[in-house]
């Protein structure tokens, strides 16, 4: 496969607002349901200068808004996987939050098939069990100014500006519905737990994370869990985007290669 088109494809799922030739490890992101992105536009700023700080882009949002959005979790991790793949392989942490945190555990889960990256850990926030089916989902029936009032409810995250502007709602109400969608249809394809490091996140005031709806993450990974609170609601790592990033790349988290 040429080179030119590993990098091509590569580019299209993964952007890196802040290109480090020298990086030494990698951290990438998955966002949230309806998010691109930018929703990790400021995290390269934050982050070590040895952190390549990658940001997946799923089609049907910002650079590509003109494309069908994806309805399946396991078919977009796929992707996401074959374009790490198409890169040189270093310590990798992948951290998704909310809808963020299955398409996460699922490009792990192929990441270990492919036998990539030695250090290879995972991070998951604000999002219940891979085993639990999201509750209350009527609001997926409602028309599209509706149905974004009770997401906006619920989780919190659409801005203001956003929810003021019929175009703005009409551009991002397709993704979100799909990326609902997804999380909906999504089913846990192996009880087998992963031989990986993982640490679980969540915002103390979140009431989708409660201690019985998280429970289930421990079941994961063949390893002890770790779990970390951070005040907050459901996007707790928009207000303090420096601690979020602190825990992920702390050395207990992160080994440097020697």
């Amino acid at each position: 496969m040429p080179d030119r088109w590993q990098h091509s494809f590569a580019d299209e799922w993964l952007l890196c607002f802040k290109p480090r030739p020298a990086a030494r490890r990698r951290l990438v992101c998955f966002g949230p349901a309806g998010g691109g992105a930018s929703f990790y536009r400021r995290w390269p700023d934050l982050a070590p200068p040895d952190v390549e700080v990658l940001a997946v882009q799923l089609p049907g949002r910002e650079t590509r808004l003109g494309e069908e959005p994806r309805r399946d979790i396991a078919e977009s991790a796929a992707e996401v996987v074959r374009a790490l793949l198409a890169r040189p392989d270093l310590p990798t942490v992948l951290f998704g939050h909310s809808m963020g945190a299955l398409l996460a555990l699922e490009a792990a889960r192929g990441l270990r098939r492919a036998e990539y990256a030695p250090e290879l850990r995972l991070a998951v926030s604000g999002r219940e069990s891979p085993d639990l089916a999201m509750q209350d989902t009527g609001f997926m029936t409602l028309a599209d100014d509706e149905f974004l009032i009770a997401v906006d409810r619920r989780y919190g995250g659409i801005p203001p500006a956003v929810m003021e502007v019929a175009e703005l709602r009409e551009l991002i109400a397709p993704a979100l519905r799909a990326d609902f969608a997804s999380v909906l249809g999504y089913r846990i394809p192996s009880p087998d737990p992963l031989d990986i490091d993982l640490t679980v996140m969540r915002g103390r005031d979140d009431p989708q994370t409660a201690d019985e709806r998280i429970a289930g993450w421990d079941r994961v990974s063949l390893r002890p869990v770790r779990r970390c609170d951070f005040p907050g609601g459901h996007f707790y790592l928009s207000d303090r985007p420096e601690a979020v990033l602190s825990e992920l790349l702390a050395d207990r988290f992160v080994a440097e290669p020697s």
